[in-house]
């Protein structure tokens, strides 16, 4: 019984060392955006500085 629990232990330790050096790690985009706006700021998309020329 003692020998049945730690190859599992043995087994679990294996497959997270494993999985830590990226085996089964997915490849990551090579370009991250964040925050995007539309190439064309204009209709609803108004800036700040619009709105204080406006003012």
């Amino acid at each position: 019984m003692i020998k049945k629990g730690l190859l599992i232990v043995l087994i679990v330790a294996l497959l997270v060392t494993i999985s830590s050096f990226g085996l089964f790690a997915k490849e990551l985009p090579r370009e991250i955006v964040i925050g995007w706006t539309p190439p064309d700021i204009t209709g609803v998309f108004r800036t700040a500085t619009h709105y204080f020329e406006v003012g």
